[in-house]
């Protein structure tokens, strides 16, 4: 086998690699147009794949070979570095979400409703309409903690 074969033939083993983490970033994501568009990717990869054996089988020059090789790797950096964002945005996205919900109750927590109160706040102005707002409380609530112990009181709540 030529040199110039055994590029572009490698070339197709790594595109099958990125293959890897574009599957495993279809698995992580929710059905929609997002999902499509990496199943689009996925068979344009497959496709890479076909031409280049065929390039492969055609005989082609050596710089095409050395650009089927490069390219190749090009694809697999690209998956990966997708692969990795897609993990990493979903990790802050959870992190964000743990910021401002309470985790026994599983509501927004005094954070979030700061953050929210200034937003509504500025909103009421620059529309010139009224804000409401009820706060509960619940009186003495310490004193069941403090009796009964706080799985008793988180139970409560």
């Amino acid at each position: 086998m030529s040199f110039t074969i055994g590029l572009c033939i490698a070339g197709a083993f790594i595109i099958a690699a990125a293959l890897i983490p574009v599957f495993k970033l279809i698995k992580a994501l929710p059905a929609g147009g997002l999902k499509r568009g990496w199943f689009g990717l996925a068979a344009m990869e497959i496709a890479f794949i076909g031409s280049y054996i065929v390039a492969a089988f055609s005989h082609p020059g050596v710089l095409i070979s050395w650009i089927f090789f490069f390219g190749a790797i090009f694809v697999l950096a690209v998956s990966v570095l997708s692969q990795r964002v897609a993990h990493y945005a979903n990790r802050i996205m959870v992190l964000e979400q743990e910021n401002v919900t309470d985790p026994l109750m599983q509501i927004y927590n005094r954070r979030y409703l700061d953050s929210w109160l200034r937003k509504e706040l500025r909103r009421s102005r620059e529309t010139d309409r009224s804000l409401s707002v009820l706060l509960l409380d619940v009186d003495h609530f310490k004193r069941i903690n403090d009796s009964h112990g706080h799985l008793s009181g988180d139970a409560v709540l």
